[in-house]
């Protein structure tokens, strides 16, 4: 009678003759997956899923678990975060910042990158125009129009970048 005796794969490895190694993004460090089969004892690091850790997670999900979503706010259609972190990869939709894009623009400024400045005829103090488009929240100053508060009232004369009149022509008979 003969007896043969087998022991578990030493820890990080499975499969016939312990030939196999375990998925790199098993979480948990003692022994991460099943000395037989290879699947994730402890569950997956996260941004990863599936029995043996070997998928990304889903469009649009990320973090432990593939338990929450991308920002509403990410730029782009298809898989607008990074699967481990959030991280928006294609930027944040106008008015936002951030590598999450959760933030507004700061106070004065708006649109894509939060690169753009309100009108200075814009009125009120604080957030003096809308985030996204730069529209003047609560009017314009006097002698000023439009949703942006780009036009004289009484020239009919534009304003310039960043709020900054236009000159009207004088000629000096004015």
């Amino acid at each position: 009678m003969s007896f043969s005796f087998l022991s578990e794969c030493s820890s990080g490895r499975y499969g016939p003759g312990c030939l196999q190694s375990c998925n790199t993004n098993c979480a948990g460090q003692s022994d991460p997956c099943h000395h037989v089969d290879g699947t994730c004892t402890e569950g997956c690091d996260p941004g990863y899923q599936g029995e043996k850790c070997e998928q990304e997670c889903s469009k649009g999900r990320y973090g432990p678990g593939c338990s929450q979503s991308c920002n509403t706010n990410c730029a782009g259609q298809g898989d607008p975060c990074h699967h481990v972190d959030g991280t928006c990869t294609q930027g944040c939709d106008p008015g936002y910042q951030g590598s999450l894009c959760e933030q507004e623009c700061s106070s004065g400024k708006y649109g894509p990158g939060c690169s753009q400045f309100c009108n200075a005829s814009c009125a009120g103090r604080g957030d003096p125009c809308d985030h996204v488009n730069g529209r003047c929240t609560e009017g314009c100053d006097p002698g000023y129009q439009g949703e942006k508060c780009e036009q004289g009232a009484f020239t009919g004369k534009g304003m310039g970048d960043h709020g900054s009149p236009l000159q009207p022509f004088l000629s000096e008979s004015d």
